[in-house]
């Protein structure tokens, strides 16, 4: 039985948003929050997973959660990255923010809003910090100007740096070093350092026995790399058109770089290895037609089937 990765949003969600997950899901946020008041009880406000959430590939799968105090948690896995980071993390906060209240409302009944993002690339590459949190302050003094908006977030590659834990909290580390696990080994020999970590490597074991569940999460993983290829292919077209390299290269010259390139990409998103000879085939055809035909044909091709297959 492989055992899933808690970096894909889906399995997060399941992770922390189930039968087994409120005991788990206290401790990951008392870890990361470090409340001065313990917390005794936890609400998902959005809870469950719909077929069309699985399937839609622009959704991210988080978690919105009301503490007993009535402070509202935003939680979110970002295994990949994407455009617009920050923009989009601080929309998602401001909805969350704004949602609380109604018509008639007064402004004083708006409790704050945290948003805890865990990633699976390095967002700041020149900070070796672990876990960073964001205020809004004012620039020369840093006074804080309110404390409905807070932002946390873990860099879970950062844990291969061993100066990154130098002003982390080790509650906070020890989740990073289980959601970051390269292997499921170095998982469950961190599930022994703490019984709550240990208690959610058991119920990620639990869910990882589901036949269901190990579809769905494949289902998922397909659906995000196909995003991910529909990305790029229109990366790859702005290019061959001429908007990026085709106008450094002129417009010809740019447009067949960037359909191999993209097709290179493709396979290798997919885990689909060219062999030497359809390598050399590609760098060396230079037909727009057929340069379009493989394109296609990249997107859609099995393991262990030739690029080249087919094509005169």
């Amino acid at each position: 039985m492989d055992i899933l990765d808690p970096t894909q949003d889906l399995v997060f969600k399941l992770l922390f948003d189930g039968p087994r997950s409120q005991g788990i899901l206290i401790a990951l946020l008392t870890a990361i929050l470090a409340p001065k008041s313990p917390i005794a009880d936890v609400t998902v406000l959005n809870p469950g997973i719909s077929r069309q959430n699985i399937n839609d590939k622009e959704i991210t799968l988080d978690l919105l959660v009301q503490l007993d105090n009535g402070t509202q948690v935003h939680i979110e896995m970002q295994s990949d990255s994407r455009p617009g980071f920050s923009v989009r993390i601080i929309f998602y906060w401001a909805r969350a923010f704004v949602n609380q209240l109604h018509r008639g409302e007064a402004y004083t009944q708006l409790k704050p809003v945290v948003s805890i993002v865990f990633t699976g690339y390095r967002v700041f590459r020149d900070m070796p910090c672990l876990h960073s949190t964001f205020h809004i302050l004012e620039v020369k003094r840093h006074v804080r100007l309110t404390n409905v908006f807070e932002l946390h977030l873990v860099e879970l590659p950062k844990i291969e740096q061993q100066d990154s834990f130098s002003e982390v909290r080790p509650e906070v580390a020890r989740w990073a070093r289980f959601l970051g696990a390269k292997t499921d080994e170095e998982r469950r020999k961190v599930s022994q350092e703490d019984p709550m970590v240990r208690e959610a490597y058991e119920w990620l074991v639990e869910l990882s026995s589901s036949e269901d569940v190990q579809r769905y999460a494949r289902e998922r993983e397909e659906n995000l790399k196909l995003n991910e290829i529909e990305r790029r292919l229109m990366r790859a077209e702005a290019r061959a058109e001429g908007r990026v390299e085709g106008r450094v290269e002129g417009e010809e010259t740019g447009t067949k770089k960037g359909k191999r390139e993209a097709i290179q990409r493709i396979l290798s998103l997919r885990s689909i290895e060219l062999t030497p000879s359809d390598h050399d085939a590609l760098m060396a055809c230079h037909d727009i037609t057929t340069l379009d035909k493989l394109l296609e044909r990249a997107v859609l091709m099995q393991p262990g089937q030739a690029l080249f297959e087919g094509e005169s």
